[in-house]
């Protein structure tokens, strides 16, 4: 047997051991592996999203410049609601003073949010909830001067019962901000390669569609008015015309 069949051999019997070794542990400590993947997951965040933001840094300036609508009697500024907010990529670009509250599948991010809040003065947390989007019981009709959502509508089962809840918890006149990736134009390249691959990318990423037209679902959730832009997200290489940034107001 040459070197090179010898060393397919062990990766293939290596692997067939990690893969069994893996699903023994989970079918034995299932509690466990859940708790290390939301470790890990929170970990990623808080290393990685901060490189996706950056790259749409100036489509973000444009989005938030619309804060400066949002009026409120309260002295402690208004009270802002983040849709997974993750380690927290966003709460720089709050008006000062403001109030925050939150909605996160994972519970492990509480811990990044806080660190990075404690770098910026005047933004304060109020309420940290773990739970989803299309099911935001913990927080009453009518409370948010503004709801912001991030790179997150990409992800939730139920686009049409997530928006109906950020209309419930707008004030009237209330803001619903919100930056996504998005599907590209239809009969572009990009379009066809997002179709494919989203057979099987949602399996692979906890539920993120990459050919969702989430502009559609916003300007048919019953909003008084809608206002969006779609950018090209820039990589190294090649350009996807597969952003979408926008307001919605109740």
């Amino acid at each position: 047997m040459s070197a090179a069949d010898t060393w397919l051999r062990d990766v293939f019997l290596y692997g067939i051991f990690a893969v069994a070794a893996l699903y023994g542990y989970k079918r034995i400590f299932p509690g466990h592996l859940r708790s290390l993947n939301k470790r890990l997951s929170a970990w990623l965040m808080s290393k990685v999203m901060w490189r996706v933001h950056a790259r749409c840094s100036e489509e973000k300036r444009l989005l938030f410049r619309d804060f400066d609508k949002i009026t409120t009697q309260d002295e402690r500024g208004p009270h802002i609601l983040e849709i997974g907010v993750g380690p927290g990529n966003n709460h720089t670009h709050f008006p000062r003073p403001s109030r925050m509250s939150c909605i996160e599948p994972n519970s492990e991010c509480k811990k990044y949010l806080e660190q990075n809040l404690r770098e910026t003065r005047g933004v304060k947390l109020v309420q940290f909830v773990r739970g989803f989007a299309e099911d935001m019981l913990d927080f009453e009709d009518n409370t948010f001067d503004a709801v912001v959502c991030t790179f997150t509508l990409c992800t939730v089962r139920s686009l049409e019962r997530a928006l109906s809840e950020i209309k419930r918890v707008l004030k009237p006149g209330g803001v619903f901000f919100f930056m996504e990736h998005v599907a590209a134009p239809t009969s572009s390249w990009q379009r066809r390669a997002q179709d494919r691959l989203n057979v099987i990318w949602p399996a692979m990423t906890d539920g993120c569609n990459l050919n969702r037209e989430t502009w559609r679902f916003v300007q048919d959730a019953g909003f008084s008015s809608t206002n969006f832009t779609h950018f090209s997200i820039k990589f190294r290489l090649i350009s996807f015309k597969a952003g979408l940034y926008g307001t919605a107001q109740k």
